[in-house]
């Protein structure tokens, strides 16, 4: 048999070969359903911090959170540039530095 008789032979025993199926869907068809459905795919490295300050209840919460921090200011102690307590309207009862 020649060598061209021999590559064709060897040919036809490769496409005779049986094709392995898959037992489930590979990564890149994922991306691409992703892709084609409107949807990035990102690689979210390790130490990479992701903010949910745009999410509903985060802003709910963060306006609760100023609220309370607003009605808690006035028992907080404010300092002058020289270090002496800042002269400030406390509430009733209220003992800043121990002489109110």
């Amino acid at each position: 048999m020649s060598e061209q008789g021999i590559e064709i032979q060897e040919g036809i025993e490769s496409q005779r070969r049986v094709v392995r199926k898959r037992k489930s869907i590979t990564a890149r068809t994922i991306r691409r359903w992703l892709r084609r459905n409107g949807y990035n795919y990102t690689d979210v490295r390790k130490g990479v911090y992701i903010d949910g300050y745009e999410r509903k209840d985060v802003i709910a919460y963060d306006k609760d959170f100023i609220k309370a921090l607003g009605e808690l200011w006035l028992f907080v102690v404010e300092f002058e540039n020289d270090g002496r307590i800042e002269e400030k309207d406390c509430p009733l009862g209220c003992m800043v530095g121990g002489n109110r």
